[in-house]
């Protein structure tokens, strides 16, 4: 995939980090001098520095081919507004870091559906949401919710004791009639059944 992302703070330079591992094509804009020299001494991507609500900017930089916009900046109007000229741009999917909570709400006059963004994160929502999955399951290390929280998959960390340890798991199952026990994984490219 070919992915825009404005922003090289913390959540945009991990964000391109991990996207940079899966083998995407990256270009990571920020008008931080500083962050752009940062994202470019220890990423494998491009980095272009300027004004990612700049139209001229997102034009250099290919916004017409871009497959996925993510705005990641501290500030709200220049991530909605990258997603804006994103829309106008056809990027088929836009994502825009917000912090007032506003644009979040179903009856608000603008939020994501009106502006046609595809996912708005509120970040105090999402470490709010963590940690209450959290307290919920207090042996968990990780709780990640897929298909709308229908599916939930928790991470926990076993003691050194623990008789689950190096035993593969269709031993488990066999030892274990009473747990299911599921393997989740990805394939890229598979067809579901």
């Amino acid at each position: 995939m070919y992915i825009i992302i404005v922003g090289a703070g913390e959540v945009g330079y991990n964000l391109a980090k991990l996207l940079c591992y899966e083998k995407h094509d990256i270009i990571l804009i920020d008008q931080d001098m500083q962050k752009v020299k940062r994202s470019q001494e220890n990423l494998d991507i491009q980095v272009v520095h300027g004004n990612g609500c700049s139209y001229k900017i997102l034009e250099k930089v290919g916004i017409n081919k871009a497959d996925m916009l993510v705005a990641v900046t501290d500030k709200d109007e220049v991530n909605l507004i990258a997603c804006l000229i994103g829309e106008q741009y056809n990027v088929s999917k836009k994502i825009a870091r917000v912090r007032n909570r506003e644009f979040t709400l179903k009856d608000s006059p603008i939020n994501a559906e009106k502006l046609n963004i595809d996912l708005i994160i509120h970040p105090e929502s999402e470490v709010a949401h963590a940690i209450v999955n959290l307290l919920k399951q207090t042996a968990a290390t990780d709780i990640i919710e897929f298909a709308d929280g229908k599916i939930i998959l928790i991470g926990i960390k076993l003691d050194e004791k623990c008789s689950f340890l190096n035993k593969p798991i269709e031993i488990l199952a066999l030892q274990n009639p009473d747990i299911t026990f599921r393997i989740p994984m990805y394939v890229s490219g598979a067809v579901p059944l």
